[in-house]
């Protein structure tokens, strides 16, 4: 880039690119690099800008490639780096130079984009290689890559972030991405990767708890950009280098689309990498494996502490934060699925966390996010889907959770358009949202997992479900219904079928499935009568509306235990309701004043008991085979940062969501 070079259009003729790519050594103390670092091109700060600058230099990163082996002059580059951030971190804030600031981050994108594109070309072991130097040729590459990311970290850590480094911090956290993401492009676990185990040991681990803190608290604070960070040279509005780009494509023979939802422009993009990098770090080398190195920045994650809470046997803390502000941070960022992610890790690993959470008693602030992510599933990803349904899961272990969901009472839900469901309990919310994502499951993906979920969440707060909406009772008789039909069918194709064929083996499969689902749901039902009848007159309603659904099952050898409970409240309450009316028509509010009376009445000992429905999440044991290609796929669609798709390994547009197992 360098100091004769101010547009994009100019690149392809720099000198200093051409220098750099050349076979000749540049030593880390030629002035060459001085000027290298005063290029004033815009640093791409979208995805497409990024794509952009990086096929229009992509000639000079060719010739890199080729040529580095003998020049060396990516270590060179990198020792350039260390000196400087080496000065930088040694002054004071008060002392900082901002042009020693600005000149650094120039430095690092170019880093970035070299080690971006090897990174994209090469192995691991390949990459590694492009490390070697001519001036310290004792110096292994493995100890070049150490001090490089310890490097990042200490600009991350040590150097003040306000508004004048705000841009270097941005531009570290991007190379660090960079440097991991070669896991993308690897079919290796990341426990054998150099980069990550060089990362989670040695000089970078002695910062792991300040870089997890860091990342925690620049992810709470939603620093808003600078001004000027998407309009480097004070244009008006549009994109800088799309604008300067078009022409220059045209000649090179390269297609430019029209601006995407690629160029979209975050308000708070150092927060974005911040979290990307936490989950990435996070959920990397969870298993040591051969080489014995643990993560210590999952170690940090999951015992750090909020302020103001003790909870028993939480140990050590790594570092304190404000649980409020988290919290509000992450509620208020959930339709969004990293911050979803990290909502789940926190719950099932942070037990101060998850004390606190389960603590609040506006649990709405923290439902209501999570049941419209569920509403609105057509427009998330399933991954999304499946981590809101696990976190409610996670949350309706708790018998406090379940009774609250039920004392919060919601006069208007504005996102939930199906049907007016004014001054409707959050339980009753919760029972509408669940059900029917389960429809909406079985209408397109199927999924069992997700069935699973969904059933074992309201199973755990069936036992406290209160003055349920009649809205929500009528869906819960009416899957029962939906699922009763299909079993049904099932057993009269699969009667049809000869036996030990594939086609009978696969509907087989799924009448166990649908049978299992059916029967979940009766106990679910039947829970609810046997914990709160007297609560929830609008159940026992539409039970008698629709008994005759519930007549089929009893007749079921894998029913008939469960229905009969049910049978017994219809037939109790049919009972009274033909005393109290001796045959006269009664309005669908004077039946449930009725049946509100009756229950007075009622005692649940005339009911069998059953074990009490209690589900638990537990995670897979080998978690980092679902969540790294997940929060891969989200770092590739979100980042500002425009990686090749042609030698992804890691992961691809589909794939199974089932990353835990319920007991």
């Amino acid at each position: 880039m360098g100091a004769e070079v101010s547009t994009v259009a100019e690149l392809p003729a720099s000198e200093k690119l051409s220098r750099l790519a050349e076979p000749e050594n540049i030593c880390s103390n030629d002035p060459f690099w001085n000027g290298l670092m005063s290029y004033t091109v815009p640093i791409p700060r979208t995805k497409h800008d990024d794509e952009v600058l990086s096929a229009t230099i992509r000639p000079h990163l060719d010739k890199f490639l080729q040529n580095n082996p003998k020049s060396c002059n990516l270590a060179s580059l990198l020792h350039v780096f260390l000196g400087r951030v080496r000065e930088i971190v040694s002054l004071p804030a008060a002392e900082q130079n901002l042009a020693f600031l600005w000149q650094t981050e120039r430095l690092l994108f170019v880093i970035r984009c070299v080690c971006k594109y090897l990174i994209e070309m090469l192995t691991e072991d390949a990459l590694l290689k492009q490390l070697h130097s001519t001036e310290k040729p004792d110096e292994e590459p493995e100890k070049l890559l150490d001090y490089a990311l310890f490097a990042l970290i200490e600009i991350l850590v040590k150097v003040p972030l306000d508004r004048h480094s705000y841009t270097l911090h941005v531009e570290a956290l991007s190379t660090l991405l960079v440097f991991v993401s070669q896991q993308m492009f690897s079919s290796r676990a990341s426990h054998t990767s150099v980069i990550f185990t060089t990362l989670m040991s040695g000089q970078c681990k002695l910062l792991s708890a300040s870089l997890t803190k860091y990342l925690v608290e620049t992810y709470m604070a939603q620093l808003k950009n600078p001004p000027q960070f998407y309009d480097q040279n004070g244009s008006q509005g549009g994109s800088l280098i799309v604008d300067l780009a078009v022409g220059l494509f045209g000649a090179l023979g390269v297609a430019v689309a029209e601006p995407t939802p690629s160029d979209h422009r975050p308000e708070a993009v150092l927060s974005q990498l911040s979290l990307t990098t936490l989950l990435i770090l996070t959920n990397h080398c969870t298993d040591a494996g051969p080489s014995g190195v643990a993560n210590p920045f999952r170690k940090h994650l999951f015992v750090f502490g909020l302020e103001g809470v003790q909870v028993e046997g939480a140990g050590v803390c790594s570092f304190i934060c404000n649980g409020h502000r988290l919290l509000e941070v992450i509620c208020g960022d959930l339709n969004e699925a990293p911050a979803m992610l990290l909502l789940y890790m926190l719950l099932h690993n942070n037990v101060t966390f998850k004390a606190f959470v389960l603590s609040r008693t506006n649990v709405d602030y923290l439902v209501l996010p999570i049941l419209q992510v569920l509403y609105q599933a057509e427009n998330r990803s399933s991954y999304h889907v499946y981590m809101a349904l696990i976190v409610l899961l996670i949350l309706s272990e708790d018998d406090l959770f379940s009774q609250t969901l039920q004392d919060v009472t919601l006069p208007h839900v504005s996102w939930y358009t199906e049907r007016n469901v004014s001054d409707v309990t959050l339980g009753s919310l919760f029972i509408l949202v669940v059900i029917r994502t389960m429809h909406y499951n079985m209408t397109r993906a199927r999924d069992r997992y997700l069935h699973t979920n969904c059933l074992a969440a309201l199973a755990n707060t069936s036992a406290h479900f209160c003055r349920m909406h009649p809205y929500a009772a009528q869906r819960m008789v009416s899957l029962c219904q939906i699922l009763g039909k299909r079993y049904h069918r099932l057993q009269e194709q699969t009667a049809a079928l000869e036996e030990g064929t594939e086609a009978y083996r696969e509907l087989f499969v799924d009448l166990g499935i649908c049978e299992e689902m059916l029967r979940l749901m009766l106990e679910i039902i039947n829970s609810c009568l046997s914990h709160q009848l007297k609560n929830n007159p609008n159940l026992v309603y539409c039970l008698l509306y629709k008994s005759e659904v519930f007549a089929h099952f009893g007749m079921d050898n894998a029913f008939m235990d469960i229905v009969k409970n049910i049978d017994i409240v219809i037939q109790f309450f049919t009972t009274k309701l033909d005393q109290a009316t001796q045959g006269q028509q009664r309005s669908e509010a004077q039946v449930t004043q009725l049946i509100q009376e009756a229950s007075m009445l009622w005692s649940s000992d005339r009911l069998r008991k059953f074990p009490e429905l209690k589900f638990r999440y537990v995670e897979e044991t080998q978690p980092e085979e679902f969540f790294v290609p997940y929060i891969w796929s989200l770092t590739f669609a979100s980042a500002p940062i425009h990686w090749k798709t042609k030698n992804l390994i890691l992961f691809s547009p589909s794939g199974s969501a089932a990353a835990g197992v319920l007991v």
